[in-house]
């Protein structure tokens, strides 16, 4: 499925950022996607956290439109296959729940992403942190239209537990001598023990294997290759995807954070992801780019309550076929997509409305029939007027309206 981030995301960001015949390649909006990973929808203040400190998020939604109805799939890459694809996740990943280390499937390398999109329109486009979309060489981001890629390429628990991977910091690591691996497993992958440590990938190079340590400083590791990604490219329009590691179990919250909100390792971790927002929108200040960049903020799916995160008002958890398991909060901070003062909408949205969009089909799409049959619209409809100033809003979204003035002639 194209991620909730195509539709609610991607479909507004269609209208403003990518018009070739409308908007000069130096006007068009940079775009800023920041994917976290298993937070619940009342995991931040601005849908009603009172456990988690969140300003960075909070400012962003004073400041733009905040959608509370937005929807993904219950689980990580078929969420993120449907973000990047803007198709319906089993459409674009027909795999029955998620990939392991060493699977022999992933993305496949002729789905068109917005990444690849974006690039016929003269953009920049970097990767930083988890993809969960294959770990093949043909799968990884730099194969998928980015040509920049920093970061784990999936899930923190998916390393062998000897590295840290499958406790959090403090917890006994398991004592074992040795590790059986299979002869046989599945197309999508190695489970438990037999998973290798984990790999930190810089473009399609392995750099490091990440221990403990190296999950403690993750997250301030992916802020600074952010902040580097916005200062490299201020004179050209770009795309900067950045799925943070947290707050997927287990819990590594940097040591600044840790032990300091009161509230356990979860909360700790979601105020240094609150941190690292920060970064990111500092950093589009530094380089005065705050008047033409698209900063959103959402999660791959619903939060796993077991592990801290907060599912209410909705039911049961990541994974299961409920409410919460789809229903996460997403936030925009960027151009003209929103009134002077905050909005709020309770539209039903999803993350199939990227490439559907009318106004994102000028840019050329790179041959590929099945996703020029995606972008015909079954999978999804053009979102931006839900997005639109005055129009009421459910999705936690928020969209900074600093750039409200600057971008009033680009918006339909």
């Amino acid at each position: 499925m194209r991620h909730s981030f195509l539709p609610v995301c991607f479909a507004a960001l269609s209208t403003l950022i990518v018009q070739p015949h409308h908007i000069h390649a130096q006007q068009r909006p940079n775009i800023v996607l920041i994917n976290i990973d298993d937070l619940g929808y009342g995991d931040v203040s601005p849908f009603g956290s009172t456990a988690n400190s969140t300003p960075h998020l909070a400012k962003m939604a004073s400041e733009g439109c905040l959608l509370t109805s937005h929807y993904a799939a219950p689980v990580c890459s078929p969420s993120r296959a449907s973000m990047m694809t803007g198709c319906y996740p089993k459409r674009a990943l027909p795999i029955k729940h998620v990939f392991f280390p060493a699977s022999a499937t992933g993305l496949h390398p002729d789905e068109v992403t917005i990444a690849e999109v974006l690039k016929t329109a003269g953009y920049a486009t970097g990767c930083i942190g988890k993809w969960h979309l294959g770990d093949q060489h043909q799968f990884l981001p730099r194969q998928q239209g980015f040509d920049y890629y920093f970061g784990i390429p999936y899930s923190n628990d998916m390393g062998n537990g000897l590295d840290g991977s499958k406790s959090n910091p403090g917890t006994p690591l398991p004592n074992r001598k040795s590790v059986k691996i299979p002869h046989d497993y599945p197309d999508d992958g190695l489970r438990g023990a037999a998973q290798p440590p984990l790999p930190l990938l810089e473009n399609n190079t392995v750099i490091e294997a990440v221990d403990a340590e190296g999950q403690t400083t993750i997250t301030a590791r992916y802020a600074e290759k952010a902040r580097r990604f916005i200062s490299d490219h201020k004179d050209q329009p770009f795309f900067l995807y950045l799925p943070h590691t947290a707050v997927h179990f287990p819990l590594y919250p940097g040591l600044e954070f840790r032990g300091k909100s009161g509230n356990g390792l979860f909360s700790d971790w979601v105020s240094e992801v609150d941190w690292a927002v920060g970064e990111v929108l500092n950093a589009i200040s530094e380089n005065e780019l705050d008047r033409n960049t698209l900063v959103i903020f959402t999660s791959d799916n619903g939060g796993a309550n077991r592990h801290g995160a907060n599912k209410l008002p909705c039911a049961v958890r990541k994974g299961r076929r409920w409410k919460a398991a789809y229903e996460f909060p997403p936030l925009f901070a960027g151009p003209e997509l929103c009134r002077p003062e905050p909005a709020q909408t309770a539209s039903p949205l999803i993350w199939t409305g990227c490439l559907p969009s009318p106004n994102l089909r000028e840019p050329r799409l790179p041959p590929n029939e099945k996703s020029m049959e995606s972008t015909s619209g079954r999978s999804s409809v053009d979102r931006t007027p839900r997005l639109h100033r005055g129009v009421p809003s459910t999705t936690f979204v928020a969209i900074s309206c600093r750039l409200f003035d600057t971008m009033r002639g680009n918006c339909i």
